[in-house]
């Protein structure tokens, strides 16, 4: 046997050592990315640089955030659905990347794309009207609402986002029926509550906070099971007899359709493991979010699924859209 064949046939022995070796790289071997949909400075983007430091800490690899806004947030996740599943991609999801299937005509993707990994927090919504408004709890402006239906102006972040939603579910749920004041951004809406140019708004507990404080503006329910340490005061909409509203604002880990499920395990157990940590907690807190975590992936999907269906009912029956 020459040289040559002798070479060849010691490379063909060791091919299944080198295959094996690098089958058992542990994970992760290298920094992992991930992606927020949508521009800095936003509750996803905070909420997924607290996590990201955290989970880097025991990871003991780099967590770095990434930020791709566009078109409400399917860009991004479309790009990350057709992303290599070896855990080194992952999506920072929110109750849009649920709604969002439905709001839009092609948005790319669709939950069935992902695998669920892990929840990680949960911001409460307000609802909210004008000091102009003649109402002091939820049933008045109920029957506010219906005795002069469309006359009460909804004002929301945008068409198609979380705001616009909410207020559609509810009524739906309710039967009043009001008029939707698209503002560009949660901001100027809650702005235009305060200076009476609109009505009422359903607004996440950072945005309306302040001005609640301040007395600027009513507070009448929180849309969650119970009532908030951020505004005890304020009832919750399943003691107000309406359970079926019951929807935090939701923020999770998910991965590429196809991510090997030890690979899933590591990240669930080291995500859950961040959010227990005291100084995640303290820091979550301070942005007015409950760090919320679930025991299993599939608890997680679970969730997702849900939402997807909650999300598509009210999307057809108000007959929403992104424009």
């Amino acid at each position: 046997m020459n040289f040559l064949s002798r070479q060849l046939l010691l490379g063909v022995f060791a091919l299944p050592f080198t295959v094996c070796a690098l089958a058992q790289t542990p994970f992760p071997a290298k920094p992992i990315t991930l992606v927020v949909p949508f521009a800095p400075g936003g509750g996803s983007d905070a909420i997924a640089r607290v996590l990201a430091v955290k989970l880097g800490e025991r990871l003991k690899q780099p967590v770095i955030v990434e930020n791709k806004p566009g078109a409400g947030g399917t860009l991004a996740t479309a790009q990350v659905a057709r992303s290599s599943p070896d855990g080194y991609t992952l999506l920072l999801a929110d109750t849009p990347f649920t709604a969002n299937i439905s709001v839009y005509p092609k948005p790319g993707y669709s939950a069935q794309d992902f695998t669920p990994i892990a929840l990680v927090a949960s911001v409460p919504s307000f609802i909210v009207v004008g000091k102009q408004v003649p109402v002091e709890n939820l049933g008045q402006l109920i029957s506010l609402a219906k005795k002069e239906p469309g006359k009460l102006n909804m004002a929301s972040g945008g068409a198609g986002g979380v705001a616009h939603l909410a207020a559609a579910r509810f009524a739906l749920a309710t039967g009043v029926e009001w008029a939707h004041v698209p503002y560009r951004g949660m901001s100027p809406a809650v702005v235009g509550v305060m200076s009476e140019q609109a009505d009422v708004i359903f607004a996440t507990a950072p945005t309306v906070l302040p001005q609640l404080k301040s007395g600027k503006i009513k507070t009448l329910a929180i849309t969650s099971a119970s009532r908030s340490p951020f505004a005890p005061e304020v009832p919750s909409v399943v003691e107000l007899g309406l359970p079926q509203l019951v929807s935090d604002n939701w923020y999770g880990v998910v991965a590429p359709k196809g991510t090997q499920a030890g690979i899933v395990k590591t990240l669930l157990d080291n995500i859950n493991q961040a959010m227990r940590d005291p100084d995640t907690r303290s820091k979550l807190t301070a942005m007015m979010a409950t760090p919320t975590t679930a025991a299993t992936s599939q608890e997680f999907g679970r969730l997702v699924d849900s939402e997807v269906l909650v999300w598509a009912k009210t999307v057809r029956a108000a007959h929403i859209n992104a424009n």
